[in-house]
């Protein structure tokens, strides 16, 4: 459970990261010549991601019993495990 609640202090690291990257790495400055539709697509992708992120820090912070005993925790742990693999 101490490793899952390490993995949830790291995700929670990456999201203040990219929340801070995105004014240090000037998205918007960079993307001023690029088409709108290509603008919305890479704001979306940042999203997703981003929210990602957020929801496996919640489960690793406030609720890391539940990766642990319950058969989808197993399957959730197998999916971010080969998501942060590759």
């Amino acid at each position: 459970m101490i490793l899952l609640r390490i993995a949830g202090l790291m995700c929670l690291g990456l999201v203040v990261a990219n929340l801070v990257g995105v004014k240090r790495l000037k998205y918007a400055v960079n993307l001023e010549t690029s088409e709108p539709i290509v603008r919305q697509i890479f704001y979306v992708y940042c999203g997703y991601i981003v929210m990602l992120i957020m929801g496996l820090t919640v489960l690793c912070l406030g609720w890391p019993e539940l990766l642990l005993t319950d058969g989808m925790g197993r399957v959730v742990c197998w999916f971010f495990g080969i998501f942060w693999g590759s």
